[in-house]
């Protein structure tokens, strides 16, 4: 599973933690914003998904289609590399 928190989420986190650690002066805070239980996806889907998006709204100066590959070892990864022209 893929725990994918949006940035803008983490920063409104961190703005709005800053005045709690103002005021209670806590040597230190720990704050958990969110959690892949609420939507969860795994690295394949999102992949798949963000590719899709960039294929259907491409960059203007893109040199070619998005693709991306998961492998599940460096050892997959080497021989996709070896034989992949």
């Amino acid at each position: 599973m893929a725990d994918i928190v949006p940035v803008d989420t983490v920063s409104r986190q961190i703005l709005l933690s800053i005045p709690y650690c103002v005021a209670s002066r806590a040597p230190l805070l720990v704050s958990h914003c969110a959690s892949s239980a609420t939507n969860p996806t795994t690295w394949n889907n999102f992949f798949a998904n963000t590719t899709r998006y960039m294929n259907n709204f491409p960059y203007e100066r893109r040199v070619g289609p998005a693709s991306f590959t998961m492998h599940k070892s460096e050892s997959s990864f080497l021989s996709a590399q070896k034989y992949r022209n």
